[in-house]
């Protein structure tokens, strides 16, 4: 999958819409797979491709929830998504609506950072975010206060006003901790001998985990420019092992 997107990249082309529907086996009794629907498909532009609608919501990357501009990158947050999905069974992101995508993101990932939300247009902001006065918790990576607009399900109103009563700042969990805690942690603490075939399993099993979770969180960032590229992601530990 990541070397058809380093094709594409090469070529400046856009899927838009990676998602495990569109990868298929080529054959049902060999593990190779193959790049389909490219319906949505684009070059990518210098001035920024600005379609408002691309990418199934699950995999949406945040530049196009937030409304800014975006490239190839797009693709490869969709990749992280998937790349999760496989691990754990069920979408990473599976939010009900725009806002609801945007706040698991947050809720997972944590806040964007502050040139992110500096480039959203006040309207992108409001619509997910509220500003907040100084005495209440701010982002700590960031000077400036604001809460993200999370109540569910949200109101049918589209003024963020509406939402305010209910904005809180989230709490973002461990994002590795679902992917790193491999079975059997007990394992960790049997002494450490050459006949226990058990516990060196696990800690290559964790080893890998710790890999995947690198791997993901370069691909899951919200600032694209810091985004791994294909060939970048050809090259990580994870593939590699």
């Amino acid at each position: 999958l990541v070397s058809a997107l380093d094709v594409l990249r090469h070529e400046r082309i856009m899927h838009c819409d990676i998602k495990p529907e569109n990868i298929v086996l080529v054959r049902v009794d060999a593990p190779h797979i193959k790049l389909i629907d490219f319906g949505s498909a684009c070059f990518e532009t210098e001035t920024g491709t600005q379609f408002t609608y691309i990418q199934s919501r699950f995999y949406r990357s945040p530049e196009v929830l937030l409304g800014l501009r975006y490239d190839c990158a797009v693709d490869m947050w969709s990749v992280g998504c998937v790349v999760a999905e496989l691990f754990l069974g069920l979408p990473l992101f599976p939010g009900s609506s725009q806002k609801d995508q945007v706040a698991r993101i947050v809720n997972c990932l944590g806040y964007p950072p502050q040139p992110v939300l500096a480039s959203l247009s006040p309207k992108s902001f409001q619509s997910y975010f509220a500003s907040t006065p100084s005495t209440l918790p701010c982002n700590p990576e960031s000077s400036l206060a604001y809460l993200i607009l999370n109540k569910v399900p949200y109101p049918s109103s589209s003024s963020p006003s509406s939402s305010s009563s209910s904005s809180k700042p989230f709490t973002p969990p461990s994002f590795s901790h679902s992917f790193s805690s491999a079975p059997n942690s007990s394992l960790a603490l049997s002494p450490a001998t050459a006949t226990n075939p058990a516990r060196a399993t696990y800690y290559l099993e964790y080893d890998m985990r710790l890999k995947l979770v690198d791997f993901l969180l370069g691909m899951l960032t919200f600032d694209k420019n810091s985004r791994l590229t294909p060939l970048q992601a050809l090259a990580h530990p994870f593939l590699l092992s």
